[in-house]
């Protein structure tokens, strides 16, 4: 997962890296670059899911 600060979408690190650094060095949040669609059926069962299969998805 790459992830960018949110004061320099060009400044991008690797989620181990954003980790680490916890700040970007520009004093920017590190965000994702992309987030994965959720599929519709998904938020139907959310009320029977426990908290593991959550997390899977």
């Amino acid at each position: 997962m790459k992830l960018y600060s949110t004061n320099n979408k060009n400044n991008q690190v690797s989620f181990k890296e954003a980790v680490i650094k916890g700040i970007a060095d520009d004093g920017g949040l590190y965000v994702p670059v992309s987030l994965p669609q959720m599929q519709e059926a998904f938020f139907d069962r959310i009320g029977i899911l426990d908290l593991q299969d959550i997390a899977f998805a």
